[in-house]
């Protein structure tokens, strides 16, 4: 698990603050983003790697979220102090809420990036028609070229061949691969994920809006069933802490000092 604390500066609530990844995603992806938190706001900031992904990839991640979720928690009761500020992007978003479902007395706020939920939403809005056939290469392709599409299917900004992330990812699969049963067991758990209940602590909702790979109407299906906030970027993709980390920054900053001032 990777973890930062060099809080300084801005007020923020009492807490940890706990990033967590998407589909075949780990710690290593949120780039510098959690050390450019863990600098500004007096909180420790950590990455837990999801079941089957990164320092947890010796693990079979189960085939639904609330499952997969049973399975992070050893790592994070008596390791991540209470209460709990969660960001999940994506299927990390299903993680955050299911969290706050079941640890409700942990869990003081989420933040969803980019997330859905089958209850909510289409399965054709939380993984658009264009991108099935990228997803099914994705599977059957190298490490390097999988990299390549992942890259095209969540940043709205560059080819992938000219993006200077392309390397980096392509280095963090060489050193923690992923299994492809694992990506599946993932995807197979994020399609049949269904909200349960209405978490009890503060949220907010963040969204780009040319995010090709999960409509941003799920976004905007979450914001309204739940009643959080919604925060639309208007011209990222999918992985908005890749194209717009310091616009993604400053919405949390801004999210966790209002929390502070309550």
């Amino acid at each position: 698990m990777v973890s930062t604390d060099l809080s300084s500066g801005h007020a923020a609530p009492a807490g940890s603050l706990v990033l967590l990844r998407g589909l075949a995603r780990q710690a290593a992806h949120w780039g510098d983003l959690p050390t450019q938190l863990a600098q500004s706001l007096n909180m420790p900031v950590y990455c837990p790697d999801l079941p089957g992904m990164g320092e947890a990839s010796a693990q079979t991640a189960a085939r639904s979220i609330p499952l997969q979720t049973l399975q992070l928690l050893p790592r994070l009761l008596g390791h991540i102090p209470p209460p709990w500020h969660l960001v999940g992007m994506s299927l990390g978003g299903m993680v955050a809420l299911e969290l706050a479902r079941q640890q409700s007395a942990q869990v003081a706020s989420v933040v969803l990036i980019n997330s859905s939920v089958a209850s909510l939403s289409p399965f054709y809005h939380r993984l658009q028609w264009p991108m099935y056939p990228k997803v099914l290469a994705c599977l059957l392709a190298s490490a390097a070229t999988r990299e390549a599409l992942i890259l095209q299917m969540t940043s709205a900004y560059s080819v992938s061949e000219q993006h200077p992330a392309l390397a980096q990812w392509q280095g963090i699969a060489r050193r923690q691969p992923v299994s492809t049963v694992n990506a599946l067991r993932q995807l197979w758990a994020a399609s049949r994920y269904q909200l349960q209940g209405m978490p009890e602590c503060a949220g907010l909702v963040i969204t780009s809006a040319a995010d090709q790979l999960v409509s941003p109407r799920c976004s905007e299906a979450l914001s309204h069933a739940l009643g959080w906030p919604l925060r639309r970027h208007p011209s990222a993709g999918h992985d908005i802490a890749l194209d717009e980390p310091r616009w993604l920054y400053q919405q949390l900053l801004d999210f966790y000092q209002s929390l502070s001032s309550k």
